[in-house]
């Protein structure tokens, strides 16, 4: 019983990094794709040689029905002349195949490494080098590879801002062996341009606390505004989580998945940045409260 395909996605919060390490991502991805590749070569030809067997076996078989010959007979040495020129016939032939079937296996190992400008337009090659080109504003990267000859294989990595945040790792392929080996490289690549404080940044709980917090923070300030102007004070619950959440927007704005950087990014000028729009909810608190009670 053939084994079932493996799929796999692996998912991380953020990337950082410079031109020079998403080469380094998409030199792995040919590498691997390269494994897989001279895997469906060898599937290839194997299939080549058993189909070969198949046809000397039968070219057997029908001379010794035609000489009235059971299987147990032995043939004469005129049969097996005719015998070893048909023999001779399929290996010249399967040859001269040979060539043409690697390179078939070749042409469908199909790569491309691109990358979104902020302008929506995307961009790929077929070498990892072309992501020397990504420019520091881009919005998002693509890399993947396919076999589409058995072994079936394929590897997707997305990091990207846009059209929708992702930073993920995808290995499919009919050998399992083969899915988990080429994700161990990919994944410690990914996770190396993983930074912890980013990962906190991003966290759900941690953007969740941020817009409670800073709910919290506003909902007694606006109330006080509303009453000292006779609004109900139940309409400061409403606004007070709407001004929340464009403050708590911004805040993710800022930590966006995707960072490509020309050197090595700074963690305290991420969390400075990260902490301005919490600051500036803290300042807004107070300047609601001096209004209020003056």
């Amino acid at each position: 019983m053939a084994e079932k395909p493996s799929d796999f996605d692996y998912k991380y919060e953020a990337w950082r990094g410079t031109q020079e390490h998403l080469v380094e991502i998409a030199s792995i991805v040919r590498d691997e794709m390269q494994r897989a590749e001279k895997a469906a070569k060898e599937n290839a030809l194997a299939e080549m040689r058993e189909s070969s067997d198949e046809s000397k076996r039968e070219a057997e078989s029908q001379l010794r029905r035609r000489d009235g010959l059971t299987s147990g007979d032995p043939l004469t040495p005129e049969q097996q002349a005719e015998l070893n020129q048909f023999t001779a016939t399929v290996d010249a032939y399967d040859e001269r195949q040979k060539e043409s079937r690697e390179e078939a296996v070749g042409r469908a190992n199909r790569l491309k490494f691109g990358y979104r400008d902020r302008a929506g337009r995307f961009k790929s090659g077929q070498k990892p080098e072309f992501l020397k080109t990504t420019p520091s504003d881009a919005v998002g990267v693509e890399m993947t590879g396919s076999i589409v000859f058995q072994p079936l294989a394929s590897i997707t990595v997305r990091i990207q801002n846009y059209p929708w945040e992702a930073v993920t790792v995808n290995a499919h392929g009919d050998d399992p062996d083969w899915v988990s080996s080429a994700l161990m490289p990919l994944d410690a690549a990914m996770t190396a341009r993983q930074p912890r404080h980013v990962v906190f940044l991003r966290n759900q709980v941690t953007r969740t606390f941020v817009g409670l917090a800073l709910w919290l923070l506003l909902i007694g300030p606006t109330a006080n505004l509303f009453e000292r102007f006779g609004a109900d004070r139940l309409l400061s619950i409403p606004i007070s989580l709407i001004i929340a959440a464009l403050i708590a927007l911004v805040f993710q704005n800022l930590t966006r998945p995707f960072l490509l950087t020309g050197r090595q990014p700074s963690a305290w000028r991420e969390i400075i940045w990260a902490t301005i729009p919490v600051l500036a909810g803290t300042l807004l608190s107070f300047l609601l409260d001096l209004v209020a009670t003056r």
